[in-house]
């Protein structure tokens, strides 16, 4: 296991201007580096509450704010972790996993309680999110490289993940690469994400979600039904970290080598490259414009 001032680790979180969280085994000590893991603060959970014994969850709101929950109360930092304000108690049932819709609403999702609620004052207040209303269950939402979200989870009656760039439409982006029944999605730079299939491994995609590849590399405790992942993040090399609950913190050997499948010219982004049954096409060009797509022989077909 991972060791911070001598303490087994469970659950660890990687900003993205590289400033780390982590909880120890017990969830008694949450510990923040802003070097790079070269060294760690530590504090404990009556640092936020003078009643509360231990934590039970780390949250990445967004890029420039994070959470953390004790037994008692949930907290959250805009300035990585040197103040934190209260999010209200009466809020707990619906808070569970947290992300920002990128339009300046907080979303939490419960996997439990069927439904997504939207936040526009950083959890103070909640109110049903009409737009995932065809859900069954939401699992993971993250965003992609292209500016939309991938979300696991059961839509009208079918379990996969989708691709989305208003929170309203919905693509299957899976196509059957894997069994879709339990899938926890994390982002891992600006160019991959990865997903965590519960008791059949973690697959990454270096396409925005529309091709995955079976990346558990005979680490056979990611394909058991007792093998729970908190996170999955790259360091400054490219390595990959695994965070097992209660089983500390896994590193691969190799560094990650990362492939752009997306073809960008005169500002126009195309993915995947190439396409079977979805194309998407994304554009900064402030006037009408006209694109025409032509096979390797150069034939105009669409």
């Amino acid at each position: 296991p991972y060791l911070i001032n001598n303490s087994p680790t469970d659950a660890i979180i990687k900003s993205k201007a590289g400033v780390f969280f982590c909880l120890d085994k017990s969830h008694n000590k949450l510990f923040r580096s802003l070097d790079h893991t070269e060294t760690w603060e530590e504090f404990d959970a009556m640092h936020f509450d003078s009643k509360a014994k231990s934590f039970t969850e780390l949250y990445n709101f967004n890029v420039d704010s994070w959470g953390v929950k004790t037994d008692r109360s949930l907290f959250f930092t805009k300035d990585n972790g040197d103040t934190w304000q209260n999010i209200p108690n009466k809020n707990f049932p619906i808070i569970r996993n947290l992300i920002n819709d990128q339009n300046g609403k907080l979303l939490s999702y419960n996997f439990f309680l069927n439904k997504v609620y939207s936040s526009s004052d950083y959890g103070q207040s909640w109110d049903v999110d009409d737009r995932f209303k065809d859900f069954n269950n939401v699992i993971h939402i993250i965003p992609n490289k292209f500016g939309g979200f991938l979300i696991s989870g059961i839509y009208k009656g079918v379990n996969n993940v989708y691709l989305s760039y208003d929170l309203i439409n919905f693509i299957p982006v899976n196509g059957n690469q894997f069994k879709p029944q339990y899938t926890t999605l994390f982002d891992l730079n600006e160019k991959m994400v990865a997903g965590f299939v519960y008791g059949e491994g973690i697959f990454l995609s270096r396409d925005g979600g529309m091709n995955w590849d079976d990346f558990t590399n005979g680490l056979d405790i990611f394909r058991t039904d007792i093998c729970y992942l908190n996170s999955l993040f790259l360091d400054s090399e490219n390595h990959v970290y695994a965070s097992i609950q209660y089983d500390g913190l896994y590193k691969t050997v190799k560094p990650l080598v990362s492939d752009n499948v997306s073809v960008l010219s005169n500002e126009i982004s195309i993915f995947p490259n190439p396409f079977n049954e979805y194309l998407i096409v994304k554009s900064s060009f402030d006037h009408q414009s006209r694109i025409e797509i032509c096979d390797v022989q150069g034939r105009l077909i669409l």
